[in-house]
């Protein structure tokens, strides 16, 4: 099984680093800073196989991307993915669920 790690961060100060790792067929985010989805875009990194995103803190720097990703993958159809992190992470998905728009 062949994988490869890229850490996606800025050379400014805008965004703390996120950790994707790439398979074959399934793709792991490790925390979603703000400005995350608009550094995916500007080097058009694809996110169609992520199956998995990790959050190691409740912090602002840790996920304060999250609902705007949420929302991303659901406009693109991606309605499967896992999303694991620390005590009250399923609060902090509930509380920002009317800004994404989701149901489940």
């Amino acid at each position: 099984m062949k994988f490869y790690v890229q850490v996606a961060t800025s050379r400014t100060e805008e965004i703390f680093p996120s950790v994707l790792i790439f398979f074959d067929e399934q793709r792991y985010i490790i925390n979603v800073p703000e400005g995350t989805q608009r550094f995916f875009l500007e080097h058009k990194i694809r996110l169609s196989k992520l199956s998995h995103i990790f959050i190691t803190s409740l912090s602002p720097e840790c996920v304060n991307g999250l609902p705007g990703l949420i929302l991303t993958l659901i406009e693109c159809g991606l309605v499967d993915f896992t999303i694991i992190g620390p005590p009250g992470i399923l609060e902090y998905v509930e509380r920002t669920r009317p800004f994404v728009g989701t149901r489940k």
